[in-house]
C-alpha cells in the first residue's frame, strides 16, 4: 500500500467527515430553508465521498456498485448548490415547491439510469478496468445521459456563481467574507470536475470529491468564524426582514446595499435598487435628501410627497469601531401617531375654546383645607376679579379665602360627603371678589384620583349666578305681595256676599208671599254657592285653583241645611277625583250642581217634605243621589236621582223656569253639552272640555 493510494483514501475520508459533521451541526440549529439545502448539500458531499472511497477500497466486483451509489450525491450536489445559493441571496420568490419539485426530477432520473445502466448504456457506454500503482482503476466511457446531466448541472453552478459574486460585491463587510467562502466553495469543485471531463487531468481517478474538501472547510470557516449559519438567517431574515420599522444600509459611497420590505413598501423600491445612489433612491423627495448624516441617532419628523409622516434616524456604521464604512438609515411609521396628535391638537383646541368662551370657570384643585388650583380658565378674573396666576398654587390668595366665610364650613362639608359617597357635587354658596362684592355661584364637580400617595384632585366647574338669585328673591318677594293681595280678595268677596246673604235673609222675614219667598231662598243658595268658591280659594295655597272634590261635598252640606233635608231620608253618594278647577271654571260648575241638586231636592223626592219619622224609610225606601266628576280627554259632570223625574212634557232647552235656564246658559259659557236621561229618575250627563281654564292661565 503506498503514500499516493493513503493520500487519496485520506482525502476522501476527510471530505465525508467534514461534511457530515457541518451537515449533523446545521441540523441541530435547523430554522430556516437556508439551513436545509445546507444541509441537503452536506448530504450530497458525503454519499459522493463515501461513494469514491468505497470504489478505490472494493473489489472490481463491487466498484460499480459504489460508482452508482456515488450518483446519489452526484446528481443531488448541483441544484442543491443552487437552491442554497438561492436561499442565501434572498430570491425566496424562486424558491416554491413546484420550482424545487422540477428542478430535482432530471437528477431523479439520471440516478435511476445510473442503477440500470446495464439494460441501456445510457451512463456508461463501457468501463474499462486499467491497473494501477494504486490498484486496479475502473475508467468509464460517459453516455447520453451523462453528457445530458453535465449541460444541465453546470449552468446551475455557473448561475450559482454570478449570484455570489453578486452578493459578494453589494453586501456590507460582514456578509463579504461568508459569501466569498461559499463562492470559492463552489468555484473549486467545479474547475476540477471540468479538467477531469476534458481529460486534462493526471489521475485516472476523478478528484472532484476531493475539493469538496475545500469546500467544506471554507463552510467550517465560515460557520464557526463568521457566524454564518448565525448572522444570516436569524438576524438578517427573521429580524431585518420582518422588523416593522424600514431599515436601508448604505455603504461609504452613499450606494444602497441593503433595504428590508418595510423600506420597499414605504418608498416603492425592489432588491431591483440595491446599488444605487442617495440621491437617486429618494429622487423628488427634498426632505430625505437634505438630511445631514452626521447628527448620529437624532430623528426628523418628515412628510412625504404621498402625504405620509415618518420618523427618519440616521446612525453613521464603524469598522472595527473606527473607521466610517456607511450609515444604517430608521425608519418608523408614524402616520397613526400624527393623525392622533392632530386629533388630540383639535380636541384641546375645541375645548380650550369652549372653555374660554364659558360664562364661568372650569377647575381643577386639591381637596385641602386652601382648595389649592391647580389649574383655572380665563373666566377667573371675570368670576373673582383676580388673575388666573394669583390663584394658581395659591400664588396671592388661596380660594378658599375667596368663599364668604359663613359658607366655608357648607362648602367643605358638602365636598366631604360627596367623596365618602364617591358621588359628583353641586352645591350653591357666597364668594367674595377682588372688588369685595358678594357674589352667589353655582359649583359643580367630582373627584378624581391621580394615585395612592396624594390627595383626591377635584375637577368641576363656578359659574355666578347672583343675578338669578336676585331675580328668585324678587320673585318671592313679588308673589308673597300678589298671594297677600289675593287672599284679601277672595276674603272680602266672600264677606260682602255673606252680607248679600244676610241682607236677603231679612227681607226673607218682611215677605210673606211664597212664591216671592221661594226667589229669594233661592237667590240665597246661589250666592253661597259662589261665595263657597272664594272661600275654598282663599283656604287653598295656590289661591288660584280649588280642590272640587272638597268644595261638592261642602256645597251638598249646604244645601242639605238649607232645605232642611234629613240625612237619614236621602242617601248620597258623591263620586269625584281629585280635580282642580281655576274660578272660570269653579263658578259656572257650582252654580249648576246647586240649580240641579236644589232642583232634585225640591221636586224629585215630595215624601221628604212630609211629617213622616225617619223609622218609615228603610234602606229601600230611601232615595239616592249621585254625583260624579271626571277628567279623561273632557271633564265630565253626572248628577242623577231616583226620583219621580222630571215631567214629560218639559223640554230642557226651552224651559221658563229660572234654575233651568241658567244652567243652560252655564253649560254655553263652558262650551259645553248637556243630556237628560229620564229612566228611573233622572241623570243629567254634562261635558265640557279645559279650553277656559287654558284662557285663564294666559
Amino acid at each position: 500500500m503506498n503514500v499516493e493510494f493513503l493520500a487519496y483514501t485520506a482525502g476522501f475520508i476527510i471530505t465525508f467527515l467534514i461534511s457530515f459533521i457541518l451537515a449533523l451541526y446545521a441540523f441541530k440549529k435547523r430554522s430556516l430553508v437556508l439551513h436545509a439545502f445546507f444541509i441537503l448539500g452536506m448530504f450530497s458531499i458525503c454519499v459522493w465521498s463515501l461513494g469514491s472511497f468505497m470504489e478505490l477500497i472494493s473489489q472490481i466486483s463491487q466498484k460499480i456498485l459504489w460508482a452508482k451509489i456515488s450518483y446519489i450525491g452526484i446528481t443531488t450536489i448541483s441544484p442543491f448548490l443552487f437552491l442554497f445559493v438561492l436561499s442565501y441571496g434572498k430570491y425566496d420568490k424562486y424558491l416554491k415547491k413546484p420550482n424545487i419539485i422540477l428542478l430535482m426530477i432530471l437528477p431523479a432520473i439520471i440516478t435511476i439510469l445510473a442503477f440500470t445502466n446495464e439494460f441501456h448504456k445510457l451512463i456508461w457506454t463501457s468501463i474499462i478496468p486499467v491497473p494501477t500503482n494504486i490498484g486496479t482503476i475502473l475508467v468509464y466511457n460517459h453516455g447520453l445521459a451523462f453528457w445530458t446531466y453535465v449541460i444541465y448541472s453546470y449552468p446551475l453552478l455557473i448561475i450559482a456563481m454570478f449570484l455570489m459574486t453578486y452578493i459578494l460585491f453589494n453586501s456590507p463587510k460582514i456578509y463579504k467574507l461568508q459569501a466569498a467562502a461559499v463562492l470559492i466553495g463552489i468555484t473549486c469543485p467545479l474547475i476540477i470536475n471540468i479538467i477531469y471531463l476534458t481529460g486534462n487531468l493526471p489521475s485516472l481517478i476523478d478528484l472532484t470529491p476531493l475539493t469538496f474538501c475545500v469546500t467544506g472547510i471554507l463552510a467550517a470557516l465560515a460557520i464557526f468564524k463568521y457566524k454564518f449559519l448565525n448572522i444570516l438567517p436569524v438576524a438578517h431574515h427573521n429580524l431585518f426582514n420582518n422588523m416593522t420599522n424600514g431599515f436601508m444600509v448604505f455603504d461609504a459611497e452613499d450606494s444602497l446595499v441593503e433595504i428590508n420590505r418595510t423600506s420597499e413598501n414605504m418608498f416603492s423600491l425592489s432588491q431591483n435598487d440595491l446599488g444605487k445612489k442617495y440621491d437617486s433612491i429618494f429622487e423628488g423627495e427634498e426632505q430625505m435628501k437634505s438630511l445631514n448624516f452626521n447628527l448620529k441617532g437624532k430623528g426628523h419628523e418628515i412628510q412625504l410627497k404621498n402625504n405620509q409622516w415618518i420618523d427618519v434616524k440616521i446612525t453613521p456604521l464603524y469598522e472595527n469601531l473606527e473607521l466610517p464604512c456607511g450609515k444604517l438609515i430608521i425608519i418608523t411609521d408614524i402616520n397613526r401617531r400624527k393623525s392622533y396628535e392632530a386629533a388630540l391638537e383639535e380636541k384641546k383646541r375645541t375645548l380650550e375654546t369652549l372653555i374660554s368662551n364659558l360664562p364661568g370657570v372650569a377647575y381643577k384643585c386639591r381637596n385641602d383645607s386652601n382648595w389649592t388650583m391647580e389649574f383655572v380658565s380665563d373666566g377667573c378674573l371675570e368670576l373673582t376679579g383676580y388673575p388666573v396666576e394669583d390663584l394658581l398654587m395659591n400664588k396671592k390668595i388661596s380660594y378658599s379665602d375667596l368663599i364668604y366665610h359663613e359658607d366655608r364650613e357648607y362648602v367643605w362639608n358638602e365636598i366631604q360627603k360627596a367623596l365618602n359617597e364617591n358621588k359628583p357635587f353641586k352645591l350653591i354658596y357666597r364668594i367674595k371678589t377682588a372688588d369685595s362684592k358678594i357674589k352667589y355661584v353655582w359649583e359643580r364637580g367630582r373627584c378624581a384620583y391621580t394615585n395612592q400617595d396624594k390627595l383626591p384632585i377635584l375637577e368641576g366647574f363656578i359659574t355666578d349666578i347672583t343675578d338669578r338669585i336676585e331675580a328668585e328673591k324678587m320673585l318671592k318677594r313679588s308673589l308673597k305681595e300678589k298671594n297677600i293681595l289675593l287672599q284679601e280678595i277672595h276674603h272680602r268677596v266672600k264677606n260682602n256676599m255673606q252680607i248679600i246673604n244676610s241682607l236677603l235673609n231679612l227681607q226673607s222675614r218682611n215677605v210673606e208671599n211664597e212664591g216671592a219667598l221661594n226667589l229669594l231662598k233661592e237667590s240665597q243658595g246661589r250666592i253661597k254657592a259662589m261665595a263657597l268658591v272664594h272661600e275654598k280659594l282663599y283656604q287653598s295655597d295656590s289661591l288660584a285653583r280649588i280642590n272640587f272634590s272638597e268644595y261638592v261635598k261642602s256645597l251638598i252640606n249646604e244645601l242639605y241645611s238649607s232645605y232642611h233635608i234629613n240625612n237619614n231620608l236621602l242617601k248620597t253618594k258623591i263620586d269625584i277625583e281629585d280635580i282642580f278647577l281655576d274660578i272660570n271654571a269653579a263658578i259656572p260648575c257650582s252654580l249648576i250642581i246647586n240649580e240641579l241638586v236644589s232642583n232634585i231636592l225640591k221636586h224629585a223626592f215630595p215624601a221628604v217634605h212630609t211629617e213622616i219619622t225617619d223609622d218609615f224609610f228603610s234602606d229601600n225606601n230611601k232615595g239616592n243621589i249621585y254625583i260624579a266628576f271626571s277628567k279623561i280627554d273632557n271633564y265630565e259632570l253626572i248628577i242623577s236621582d231616583d226620583g219621580v223625574g222630571l215631567p214629560t212634557d218639559l223640554d230642557l232647552n226651552n224651559t221658563k223656569t229660572l234654575g233651568l235656564k241658567l244652567v243652560n246658559a252655564l253649560i254655553n259659557q263652558l262650551n259645553g253639552t248637556i243630556k237628560v236621561q229620564r229612566n228611573d229618575g233622572t241623570t243629567y250627563i254634562i261635558n265640557f272640555d279645559d279650553q277656559k281654564q287654558d284662557i285663564s292661565h294666559n
